[in-house]
């Protein structure tokens, strides 16, 4: 087989995804793509420079979704094709994501929750407060209600 290949040390996510692993190398801009049982690298895609990659989402439709912090945006990639297929502009500091059918949820340092549709390439953004009291990180059970609620205002639950 192809030669093992490790990804670089420093800032990184891993999330595994089916059958590959995917890094988030935010000290290159880079995601590295593996076969999850072989661990062969199976290809390499860069991002815009300076844009630090972390967390990562497997849409429904098989497009990776991550979070690019310094960037403030959510870049959508086609893992198959190696590309990146767009990247929409979502809040000053995005940390987190999650996605399900044709939305993703971005939530974001701000306490917003940020929700992408997809459409025939149309996004549209919908805000919604997390927490109120942002001075501290509320208690999980009461940020998981927040969430709950914020969702249920923007319609998806």
């Amino acid at each position: 087989g192809a030669p093992r290949a490790v990804p670089p040390a420093g800032s990184t996510t891993l999330e595994r995804f089916g059958e590959r692993v995917v890094v988030a190398d935010a000290d290159r801009d880079r995601l590295w793509v593996f076969d999850a049982g072989s661990l062969d690298l199976q290809r390499a895609i860069d991002l815009p420079s300076g844009s630090v990659p972390s967390r990562m989402a497997l849409g429904d439709d098989g497009l990776l979704r991550v979070v690019l912090q310094r960037s403030g945006a959510l870049a959508t990639v086609d893992l198959e094709a190696g590309e990146v297929l767009r990247e929409d502009p979502v809040c000053a500091g995005p940390r987190g994501v999650a996605s399900w059918g044709e939305s993703t949820l971005v939530a974001c340092a701000e306490g917003e929750l940020v929700q992408i549709d997809s459409d025939e390439a149309q996004v549209s953004l919908s805000h919604a407060a997390v927490w109120t009291d942002r001075s501290a990180t509320p208690p999980v059970g009461r940020f998981v209600e927040h969430m709950r609620q914020s969702l249920n205002r923007i319609g998806e639950i």
